[in-house]
């Protein structure tokens, strides 16, 4: 069964004034652990300390993919000192690349092969441009068509709702290489909602993330309406109502 973890993006807002006290807030709400999206201005000692303090753990960490490319050394120790297996890209400037995504994936794999020599997986986490229409067919068809082994997938499920994909096909299609997946919801305008409280098939998606063998379910919220603390325990809550476990 998934792990439910949490995307500390969601909390931004919080943490740039209150970087300590929102991850505590998150460990007295039962959150344990998180995937890190920058260190808040401290080093990556100071945030495994400060986490194991509050009972946490961080097991994967965004990374954009120009620093991944040209300063993995750096990269390769901060994940291995916050204890992070996974090390994720975010997000592909779909202008640079002109949906050339047969080169996104021969340049992601390379970057992958490299980082498995140093017991790190490499992912990829998508938003919508990757199912817009290459030669007739989604660009995130010819992607993972041509992308290594060891490339990793962290699908987030609102984006492939929102590119007009079933989020639950494309889990089942991404099963060999699915480890992370972003857990986020979307209301009847297609904006960000708590997780349960949207469109999406939770009473599917928990199932086949289990048949899959997703290793963790991770909490995603790009714009709450109201207090992110309030919306990611919400969602937290209705995950565990389905079974999900910390």
């Amino acid at each position: 069964m998934a792990k439910i973890s949490v995307q500390l993006y969601t909390l931004r807002s919080l943490m740039e004034k209150d970087f300590w006290g929102t991850l505590t807030g998150l460990s007295q709400a039962g959150f344990k652990n998180v995937e890190m999206a920058g260190l808040g201005g401290f080093t990556a000692e100071e945030v495994r300390t400060g986490l194991a303090e509050r009972g946490m753990k961080a097991h994967s960490m965004h990374v954009g993919f120009e620093r991944v490319r040209d300063d993995m050394d750096a990269v390769v120790a901060e994940a291995h000192t916050l204890g992070c297996e996974f090390v994720v890209v975010p997000w592909i400037d779909p202008k640079k690349f002109e949906k050339q995504w047969i080169g996104v994936a021969q340049s992601l794999s390379g970057l992958a092969d490299r980082l498995r020599g140093h017991d790190l997986w490499l992912g990829y986490h998508n938003h919508a441009f990757e199912f817009e229409l290459q030669d007739g067919r989604p660009g995130f068809e010819i992607f993972w068509e041509n992308a290594c082994e060891n490339l990793i997938a962290e699908l987030d499920l609102f984006w492939v709702k929102k590119g007009g994909h079933d989020p639950v096909d494309w889990m089942t299609r991404l099963a060999k290489r699915l480890r992370l997946a972003h857990y986020k919801d979307m209301d009847l305008n297609g904006e960000f909602t708590e997780i349960g409280s949207g469109t999406l098939d939770w009473r599917s998606i928990v199932p086949v993330s289990r048949e899959v063998k997703l290793d963790w379910a991770v909490i995603e919220n790009d714009d709450p309406k109201g207090d992110p603390l309030a919306a990611v325990i919400q969602s937290r809550n209705y995950l565990l109502g389905l079974g999900l476990k910390d």
